[in-house]
């Protein structure tokens, strides 16, 4: 989403570029419900196992919700894990020019 130009990455958070904007809303996410929620938009998130900040706040969980209606993505038994679909393996490559 960096490389895209729909996010720009700055200290704690990251931001919805005009472009972001316009392909988070063409992808089905509503971005004024999702700055409404308690919790914060977009915040950088450090992961600590692989060291680099991915998306957090209702942004990226509303990302999350939407890979998991679209079928792209379910949820692992027994542990905190996700495995792509074969159509989440179409679907990102799709949008996010991401091969899974």
């Amino acid at each position: 989403m960096l490389n895209a130009g729909y996010l720009e990455k700055e200290e704690r958070e990251f931001v919805v570029t005009p472009k972001g904007e316009q392909f988070f809303t063409d992808f089905g996410l509503d971005l004024c419900i999702l700055k409404r929620k308690r919790r914060s938009f977009s915040h950088a998130c450090l992961d600590w196992s692989e060291r680099h900040h991915h998306l957090a706040g209702s942004l990226g969980h509303g990302l999350m919700t939407h890979f998991f209606e679209l079928g792209w993505i379910i949820q692992v038994p027994s542990i905190r894990a996700v495995k792509v679909t074969d159509k989440g393996k179409v679907g990102f490559k799709q949008a996010f020019n991401i091969n899974v």
